[in-house]
């Protein structure tokens, strides 16, 4: 069985102008590893731009 992704805490408060980057960051690594399956599988997707 694949190993399961983990998530870190936020390292800012949700107030703060970089919570929103921390969020993005930590779900990109994520979505590449999605996407990647999903192409495994026989799908043709794109990859959406990084932030």
């Amino acid at each position: 069985m694949a190993k399961a992704l983990t998530t870190g805490t936020p390292r800012h408060a949700p107030t703060s102008a970089a919570y929103e980057q921390d969020c993005k960051e930590m779900l990109a690594h994520h979505l590449d590893v999605l996407l990647d399956k999903v192409e495994a599988t026989g799908w043709t997707v794109g990859r959406p731009p990084r932030p």
